[in-house]
């Protein structure tokens, strides 16, 4: 899961620590003659720079479009029994004119600020408590 990218915040737990079934690894020290990145001298990155970002536009994406598939799904069942009832309407004009774009937002905001972060973080988790793959424990 390193690949995800690195953070320090609650979402990106730090490598190190018990569990890791020899997983462990140190982060380097900061070198005292780095250049100076702020006030005070040192590299510090505040924790809105840690923010998985991906996995959060990710997951946003994947709920817009669900809504929006399930959304068209009802649309489509009400158009399909309204001509067998007999009503002759356009298709396209029902398919997208009761869309509520605001339930949309919604679900959008919910995978953003919760299940994108929440993911990364229990994923996180798991790559640190779990043992390293080898052939003896994949059989």
């Amino acid at each position: 899961m390193d690949a995800l990218g690195p953070g320090r915040f609650f979402w990106n737990f730090p490598s190190g620590g018990g569990g890791g079934g020899g997983r462990r690894s140190r982060r380097p020290k900061p070198n005292s003659s780095s250049s100076s990145s702020g006030p005070t001298g040192g590299q510090h990155r505040s924790p809105l720079s840690e923010f998985p970002l991906k996995q959060a536009a990710i997951a946003s994406s994947l709920a817009l479009t669900g809504d929006t598939l399930a959304q068209i799904r009802d649309r489509l069942v009400k158009l399909q029994r309204a001509r067998h009832d007999g009503d002759k309407e356009d298709d396209t004009s029902v398919l997208w004119s009761d869309h509520d774009w605001l339930r949309s937002l919604r679900m959008a905001s919910y995978g953003f600020l919760l299940y994108g972060p929440g993911s990364y973080a229990w994923y996180q988790f798991l790559d640190r408590c779990m043992p390293k793959q080898t052939f003896t424990n994949c059989r």
